[in-house]
């Protein structure tokens, strides 16, 4: 009565899923990671006056 194939190949794809989701979770970390790196070695901006920034937009 059990259905066991079945139940085997939902758990297969589910174990696929995980493992596809934690690849895509590492590789958006690291992309993160080295947007991060790159910003800190940007040097910091300069304060400008509240009327020149209303004057760029």
């Amino acid at each position: 009565e059990y259905q066991s194939v079945a139940a085997f190949a939902v758990a297969s794809l589910l174990a696929i899923l995980a493992l596809v989701t934690l690849v895509i979770k590492s590789v958006a970390e690291w992309r993160h990671e080295a947007d991060m790196k790159a910003a800190a070695d940007l040097p910091p901006e300069r304060p400008q006056p509240q009327a020149a920034v209303a004057a760029v937009r």
